[in-house]
């Protein structure tokens, strides 16, 4: 369908639109089209792009659930260094502006060398066996930020989740961006990008 772009002939005149930006938006002829048929490019789908950034220390967030089809919301820390690390004092949150999501981990709390850490997002519950529960929930566009006993972010992610049990997972495992993948709580991520 062809598009025509009307411009005021006054403004021209006036000078008020330079000439060569005036010619321009008469060569591309060119308003958008109004009519309910008029096909728009899909939005792009968030889960299909990496989201994040490379990790940067030994203790990172290496996955996460923000809808599960069961169970509750969980993410899962990992060990990319070869020594066991100590994650007492150490905090994760989804909000650091709320003092009532921060988890702090308790005393004795380590993680072995190239180890898993799941930590269920459950706001505090214990319905789902022992471990670790945070007193958040993850929602579909939010936050999860891991801090230092001392206060310093180490490692987080801003994140746009997919649904339907699918994890965002760092792929390559403990490296790279994070992908939509297969949820694998405790274990290696996918090898590759699905």
């Amino acid at each position: 369908m062809q598009h025509l772009l009307y411009l005021p002939v006054h403004l021209l005149v006036a000078g008020l639109l330079p000439l060569s930006l005036s010619l321009l938006l008469m060569a591309c002829n060119a308003v958008p089209d109004e009519s309910p048929d008029a096909a728009l490019p899909p939005a792009p789908d968030a889960a299909t792009f990496g989201q994040g950034g490379e990790p940067r220390s030994a203790l990172i967030v290496n996955e996460l659930v923000a809808a599960p089809t069961t169970g509750a919301d969980w993410f899962e820390l990992a060990n990319r260094s070869a020594d066991d690390l100590d994650l007492s004092g150490a905090y994760v949150t989804d909000a650091p502006d709320r003092l009532d999501h921060f988890y702090r981990f308790p005393p004795g709390t380590t993680l072995a060398a190239g180890a898993y850490l799941v930590v269920h997002a459950d706001n505090g519950a214990t319905t789902t066996g022992e471990g670790h529960h945070a007193p958040f929930q993850l929602g579909e566009a939010d936050g999860l930020y891991l801090l230092a006993a001392d206060g310093l972010v180490t490692d987080g992610l801003n994140y746009l989740a997919p649904t339907n049990g699918t994890a965002l997972a760092r792929l390559p495992d403990h490296e790279g961006l994070f992908f939509a993948a297969a949820p694998t709580p405790g274990a290696p991520n996918p090898a590759v990008q699905p």
